[in-house]
């Protein structure tokens, strides 16, 4: 599969977005969530998986300005953030499919896309007349020390 990128397409607020798919454990059905208190609105919470308590990051809170909830398709992505690094929960509106692309669809992200927060692209696929940003998975990991120093601070 080296002319392949497989990869786990999502959408979040009508936008496609993938992980590649060696980086996703698993993927649950939207559940509730510790709330941390006085934790960041983007942090939903900790929910237990197997004995393990993983931190939910709701992206949408990344992409748009006002908060609005999740709808019935809201799933969690528990994608493993580096090789020792901790799991991290991911709240996306909905997962399309899980897809290879052909490394000839995948493009270099263009100078012109903001590449901040957890929004930083590794690149582009091309689905159709469709794009899927393909998550950079730095940033992701970068999210899950922000959740860390988020529940340390409140309980500091």
């Amino acid at each position: 599969m080296s002319g392949e990128t497989e990869a786990v397409v999502f959408a979040i607020d009508g936008a496609l977005f993938a992980l590649p798919v060696t980086r996703v454990r698993e993927i649950l059905d939207r559940r509730p969530a510790f709330r941390v208190p006085s934790a960041p609105d983007w942090l939903v919470g900790l929910i237990d998986l197997r004995g393990q308590s993983v931190a939910v990051i709701d992206l949408r809170a990344f992409a748009t300005a006002t908060h609005t909830e999740a709808g019935d398709g809201a799933r969690i992505l528990i994608v493993e953030t580096g090789e020792h690094g901790p799991c991290l929960g991911l709240l996306v509106d909905q997962v399309v499919d899980v897809a290879c692309h052909a490394n000839a669809d995948r493009q270099d992200v263009p100078a012109i896309v903001p590449q901040r927060g957890p929004w930083r692209l590794s690149g582009v696929l091309r689905r159709g007349e469709a794009f899927v940003g393909l998550l950079d998975m730095e940033a992701i990991a970068a999210l899950a020390d922000d959740a860390r120093y988020a529940c340390e601070a409140v309980a500091a």
